[in-house]
């Protein structure tokens, strides 16, 4: 799969961003996951959330720490 693919694996993670948005969640998994990881729903959920301000920088880092410590070090931006 690749990233882009994510907003047709889980279109319903999207329902609602503006085009900039889907844009910045699709730029920051590229660059969050390099060497063929692919990100699993639940942190391309987290990377929705945090885009569009549902949860903060630091619950970001928490918990990307969480399943992959080396995604922390990434973060992403808005």
């Amino acid at each position: 799969m690749s990233r882009l693919c994510v907003t047709v694996q889980w279109p319903e993670l999207f329902v609602g961003l503006t085009p900039g948005q889907r844009r910045t969640v699709v730029r920051n998994l590229a660059q969050t996951y390099p060497g063929g990881r692919e990100p699993t729903r639940g942190e391309v959920d987290d990377m929705v959330q945090y885009v569009v301000g549902e949860i903060t920088p630091n619950e970001y880092v928490q918990r990307c720490s969480r399943t992959c410590p080396t995604l922390a070090l990434a973060g992403g931006s808005r």
